[in-house]
């Protein structure tokens, strides 16, 4: 029902919540942000910020009042207040880091997600559920990712010396991956490398990856799902775009269809405040609507007025020439008169609807974590039946503390089909795993 509502009720373009696209790196922050207008899409108020050495080690925070320093100095200069925010892959516990520097910059993070999938939501077009291989090319390290459907199903770091080994690096992590997923799953065949990133551009860089992964190998177009690139005139040259897919894709998400579910981080009174400013701002739009909608219906009605009027007018005079009449019967014509006045009188109501989707489930997943387990990722699915399909990727320390874990969800009536996946990621020493469920 809701889906239908938003269809032919959606948020008008001046009530969206805009957010700015944040990419962190260890040697700089890019940001920008999709602007959408009635004249089309753009890419605007974007730039980058350079962080000084030791800043940020790995994807940690290791300076914490330099980064709040030029957090503070982003938000002045942007006004900044809703961010999104894309971070490398990092050890566990760094995003509630994060959150806490960006709370104290009094700026409000909506979500956070890994850098190849801000990417992929740029640089794959919409729609497109093919297989890709993303090469990340950043100042200080090669980020690797695999993509199908829009999901990410693999990603790591590659950490070379030697560019030579390159294509090696990137056929051993590929080969890794399908024995380790093809006995589970069935993924559609890969035959295309998208590359993007500060150094991707190198001379003779794209031909060696192609010769040795023997795969099609095509630099990003970042504003595949922003506008047309050959018939737009933009403020940043293609190769520096290459740097902002990161950005591009975590702007995008502003604008997903209301079947794109995903949850935030937003805390429950921060949800609320959102809410009530938006159904504030709502409430003025209609009430300004309807003033303007009631000035026009006024000037559209004097004429009648005026003519309604000289109708009267004219009744009443007829009517006291017919009061010496036996009969004192009123012509039908006087009376057709009247009914023609009265019916001049409308009265136009307008129901707006808007939908705002609570993020309960959210709270009841995180109660039923056990200690020596973490969350990494939880998406929300519609699935076949019209109902919802959970999925939770994350870390656990060993398989009893797992086995703790399977436990408290088979305990909650809320969850059913469980399903849980111990996977195997290469050069990591984490336990990973995924569990699947079905909302009841």
């Amino acid at each position: 029902m809701k889906k239908h509502l938003h269809e032919y009720f959606s948020t008008p373009l001046f009530l969206e919540m805009d957010a700015f696209g944040i990419d962190i790196s260890d040697n700089y922050i890019y940001y920008g942000e999709v602007k959408k207008s009635s004249k089309g899409n753009s890419f605007k108020n974007f730039g980058h910020e350079a962080l000084p050495d030791g800043v940020i080690v790995d994807g940690e925070i290791i300076k914490e009042n330099e980064l709040l320093l030029i957090l503070k100095r982003l938000k002045k200069k942007l006004n900044l207040h809703y961010v999104r925010i894309s971070l490398p892959n990092s050890p566990e516990g760094v995003v509630n880091k994060y959150l806490s520097i960006f709370k104290r910059a009094k700026i409000i993070p909506l979500s956070f997600e890994c850098q190849i999938q801000s990417i992929s939501r740029a640089v794959i077009q919409k729609g497109d559920i093919s297989s890709r291989i993303i090469l990340n090319f950043s100042e200080s390290k090669i980020s690797m990712g695999i993509v199908e459907g829009g999901q990410v199903l693999f990603d790591t770091d590659i950490n070379i010396d030697d560019v030579s080994l390159l294509s090696t690096e990137i056929n051993k992590h590929y080969i890794n991956w399908k024995i380790n997923n093809g006995k589970q799953l069935t993924h559609k065949k890969i035959d295309q490398i998208i590359l993007c990133g500060k150094n991707s551009t190198l001379e003779g860089l794209a031909s060696f990856i192609e010769e040795g992964m023997k795969m099609k190998v095509v630099y990003a177009n970042v504003w595949v799902n922003v506008f047309d690139a050959t018939d737009s005139i933009h403020e940043i040259s293609y190769e520096e775009s290459l740097n902002y897919a990161s950005v591009v894709g975590l702007s995008l998400r502003n604008f997903h269809d209301d079947h794109e579910f995903s949850l935030n981080i937003l805390p429950q009174k921060q949800k609320k405040l959102i809410n009530f400013k938006y159904k504030l701002r709502l409430t003025v739009i209609v009430l300004n609507l309807l003033a303007l909608v009631a000035v026009i219906a006024t000037l559209l009605l004097v004429p009648s007025y005026f003519l309604s009027k000289l109708k009267v007018d004219l009744a009443e005079n007829k009517l006291e020439s017919m009061n010496s009449s036996a009969d004192g019967k009123v012509e039908s014509k006087t009376i057709n008169a009247i009914k023609d006045i009265n019916s001049k009188l409308l009265i136009l109501t307008k129901d707006q609807q808007s939908s705002l989707m609570n993020s309960d489930i959210l709270d009841e997943i995180l109660s039923k974590k056990v200690k020596g387990v973490s969350y990494t990722e939880i998406i929300l699915n519609r699935n076949n039946d019209n109902g919802f399909d959970l999925e939770v990727h994350g870390t656990f320390a060993n398989k009893t503390i797992l086995e703790n874990y399977r436990s408290s969800l088979d305990d909650d009536l809320n969850f059913s089909s469980i399903n849980i996946l111990i996977l195997e990621v290469p050069n990591s020493t984490e336990l990973n795993f995924t569990a699947t469920m079905q909302i009841l």
